[in-house]
């Protein structure tokens, strides 16, 4: 997609195409790039061993780094596809099966929620109705 700008120079405006420059492109110059103008403050004997820059690299408490992951079960390992298959649909009852557990787990849940805000509701209705006068106030004037 090119698009046609104008932009203002000292002899006028300048009609260009804004166009990708990549290494392809026959009449890309290059960059100029920067020219350094102060002295380097770099001394012959600055220079670190990459031991000595892996130190200066991990003494802070930044530094990121993983744990293995170590699990209990073992890691099967099939000589035939028949035993992969017969492994894969045992899993799979087992999950059917923790699956099933697991919603008649959260429906007891649900229930006792049920039954806690019903006895909390009846204990505040007790509470209000112990309170509450028989007779009505009689209204102010």
């Amino acid at each position: 997609m090119e698009k046609i700008t104008t932009t203002p120079t000292k002899k006028g405006t300048a009609t260009r195409k804004n166009k990708i420059i990549t290494q392809f492109n026959p009449t890309y110059n290059g960059a100029k790039g920067e020219t350094f103008t102060q002295p380097s403050l770099t001394r012959p004997d600055m220079s670190l061993t990459v031991k000595e820059l892996l130190l200066n690299h991990s003494r802070t408490d930044e530094v990121k780094h993983y744990d293995g992951q170590y699990f209990d079960s073992e890691i099967m390992r099939f000589d035939d596809i028949v035993d992969a298959q017969e492994h894969q649909q045992a899993l799979k009852a087992d999950y059917d099966i923790l699956t099933e557990e697991i919603k008649i787990e959260e429906q007891n849940i649900k229930e006792a929620a049920k039954a806690a805000k019903k006895a909390h509701n009846d204990a505040i209705r007790a509470a209000a109705a112990a309170i509450e006068p028989t007779d009505p106030p009689e209204p102010t004037a």
